[in-house]
């Protein structure tokens, strides 16, 4: 059983973090496949929190893709002008190297599930404090937004938080678990290539919000 639960994070392209599992599998480690692959993170006051790595239960390129995924579907459902407001992200410095993840990588592959459904993106051009995320969600009349970071936690940590208040991360929630058990090609192709996404649809290089730059 844990060998078939292990299969989406095996397949993903992240080289990384299919190596950790992989090796788990090899060397027979049945409990700690257990606690990575028979669990998954759920939804907080302020989004999800987790050490980086392999496994439903860390944050990596696939929980934050089905995140992203069952976010998407939430807002389509609520706002009707979400694919002309558009959506924000904003991401920190924190990076794993043993895992290949970094806030940076995560933020862009949250892009890239959006562009992939024609929602216009306001990607930060580096990286930011948190509450530039809400701000530039009110000043740019996006519909919500996105801070890939674990605050004050431990550097081995991050987090997919949602500035957006705990009703709607409650929905979200419901909305990404709904998500997982689909698991369509089409969401999961987003991990393969980000970068030719961005120049495909609507991203936009939000530049830091230092005078009248945000007023151009």
């Amino acid at each position: 059983m844990v060998s078939m639960l292990g299969i989406d994070i095996i397949s993903n392209s992240n080289p990384k973090t299919k190596e950790q599992i992989e090796n788990l599998l090899r060397n027979g480690m049945n409990k700690e496949l257990r606690d990575r692959l028979c669990c998954r993170m759920t939804f907080g006051t302020a989004g999800l929190r987790s050490a980086m790595g392999a496994g439903f239960c860390y944050i990596n390129d696939l929980t934050v893709i089905q995140s992203t995924q069952g976010m998407y579907k939430y807002l389509e459902r609520c706002f009707s002008d979400f694919k002309q407001r558009g959506f924000v992200v904003g991401y920190d410095t924190r990076g794993q190297v043993t895992s290949s993840c970094s806030s940076q990588r995560l933020a862009k592959l949250t892009a890239a599930v959006l562009l992939a459904k024609d929602v216009p993106v306001y990607l930060f051009s580096r990286y930011v404090p948190t509450p530039f995320v809400p701000y530039a969600v009110r000043k740019l009349k996006a519909v919500a937004g996105v801070m890939i970071t674990a605050s004050h936690n431990r550097k081995e940590d991050n987090g997919y938080k949602l500035p957006v208040g705990y009703k709607i991360t409650l929905d979200i929630s419901a909305s990404v678990a709904e998500s997982r058990v689909e698991k369509g090609e089409k969401w999961l192709r987003m991990q393969h290539s980000t970068e030719p996404l961005f120049g495909a649809f609507g991203w936009k290089p939000l530049n830091l919000p230092d005078g009248e730059r945000w007023d151009s």
